[in-house]
């Protein structure tokens, strides 16, 4: 930089008595435009002096540096606003659905279809304090379920539920370490967004540490179910490792995980401690002290102790990404039905403006596989206990927006446990296709 600067002075030097020739400016004016362009170098030295003596030397200094810097910004720059907003036309197409209330009586059926229109609105703010500290603040529509922020439109136009979606601390002062606290994203590696265990609007509420080196990674978390002993607390832990890495021009990723939460005996977890419609937890299955009377409500019959493997592998074709992708999961509490598999595959990535994107997996998900609250709300209506083909394809209409069409194909399992003591599947199958027909946008 300052060898450039200076020889565009001496070009100016060189080119002036032409300049000033052309012009018929005095000697006096020519005197002044060179002391005028003298004490801009000596200026634009001084500038070079400091920024070359700020040049932190150590790791220590860098981070001292940039703690100064932080403390020197002004609130506007510390500040970042984020978030998305999503129209959603669904329809939702049930035959022969199985209610719990006919399981004492024998099977009922019944067809319908559901229409609905549905928003998510989410916005998230971020402070960055100095100490490698942030913040983070976010509020999104929807009710208190902790798996959906889905909005339904109608009441007559009413107004509309605004919550807590994130409220939490991160700390980034060790290397590829962050240290987090409060209601956080879940960060855990989710390939292809499988949403097999968890459903990708679920915002853990505990802490936890994580350590990302580019080719390994590592986290553990400490997560409340319930965090009130005078609501019977429930805490819960999670796992998960792996590596990522390139071979034969094919990136692959990788890992397991472990999940233990002790839901034996406690009563449905969530905002709704009420049975479902079909006598579970979410698709898990309880025991009930009169089976002839579901709605009395129930507890789990298993703990959790689940086992995660997932990988993902990724390669060129057509000219555009092709991912292969899986995600399996078993409890080892369970004595039955307690095993998931999410297989599929994506061609292509919507991001920039005019890319498409098209995904296909198929899920069998058990119904004791792994806790019904926290897994795909979108599949056959929530929770575990069912399998089918999910296609989606999207397109990029800009930088910030897309639209996407999914289709669920899905069907409850069947014969489950049915026992004086357990409710389960009385045993019928039913069928639950969902269409949905998204546009997003996103802004920051």
């Amino acid at each position: 930089m300052k060898q450039f600067t200076t020889l565009i002075g001496l070009l100016v030097v060189m080119t002036a008595p032409i300049a000033i020739a052309n012009a018929a400016v005095s000697d006096e004016e020519f005197a002044e435009v060179k002391q005028m362009l003298k004490e801009a170098l000596e200026r634009i030295d001084q500038l070079e002096g400091r920024k070359s003596a700020s040049v932190p030397k150590t790791k220590a200094e860098q981070v001292e540096a940039n703690t100064q810097r932080l403390d020197a910004m002004s609130w506007a720059e510390r500040i970042s606003i984020k978030g998305d907003f999503r129209y959603r036309y669904q329809n939702d197409d049930i035959d022969d659905s199985i209610t719990a209330e006919s399981v004492a009586g024998g099977p009922d059926s019944e067809d319908r279809t559901r229409n609905r229109s549905r928003i998510r609105a989410r916005a998230e703010i971020t402070a960055k304090l100095p100490s490698n500290t942030e913040i983070g603040l976010g509020f999104a529509s929807g009710g208190d379920d902790p798996v959906s922020t889905n909005q339904t439109l109608g009441g007559g136009g009413s107004t509309k539920d605004m919550n807590l979606d994130l409220a939490y601390f991160s700390w980034t002062g060790l290397e590829n370490t962050t240290i987090r606290g409060g209601k956080v994203k879940n960060t855990f590696r989710k390939v292809r967004k499988s949403p097999l265990q968890w459903d990708t609007d679920w915002r853990p509420e505990g802490f936890d540490i994580a350590w990302d080196n580019g080719n390994y990674f590592a986290q553990a978390m400490g997560v409340y179910l319930e965090s009130d002993s005078d609501s019977d607390d429930e805490f819960g832990y999670i796992l998960q490792a792996g590596a990522r890495g390139e071979v034969g021009g094919v990136s692959l990723l990788g890992g397991i995980g472990y999940t233990e939460i002790d839901a034996e005996g406690h009563v449905c977890f969530g905002p709704d401690s009420d049975l479902d419609s079909f006598g579970y937890c979410k698709g898990n299955e309880v025991i009930v002290a009169d089976v002839t009377d579901p709605g009395e409500g129930g507890t789990y019959l298993y703990d959790f102790e689940v086992y995660n493997l997932f990988f993902e592998a990724a390669m060129e074709a057509f000219g555009m990404p092709l991912t292969f992708f899986g995600d399996f999961v078993k409890n080892d509490d369970a004595n039955d039905n307690d095993s998931g598999q999410l297989v599929g595959v994506q061609l292509g990535k919507a991001g920039k403006q005019g890319t498409w994107q098209v995904k296909y997996y198929y899920e069998d998900i058990e119904a004791n596989a792994t806790l019904g609250l926290l897994t795909n709300s979108d599949f056959a209506g929530g929770g575990t206990n069912g399998k089918g083909d999910v296609l989606s394809g999207a397109y990029a209409l800009t930088d910030q927006s897309t639209i996407k069409v999914t289709y669920y194909n899905v069907e409850k399992n069947s014969d489950n446990l049915v026992s004086p003591f357990v409710i389960g599947n009385p045993g019928t199958d039913y069928d639950f296709d969902t269409v949905q027909v998204d546009l997003n946008f996103k802004y920051k």
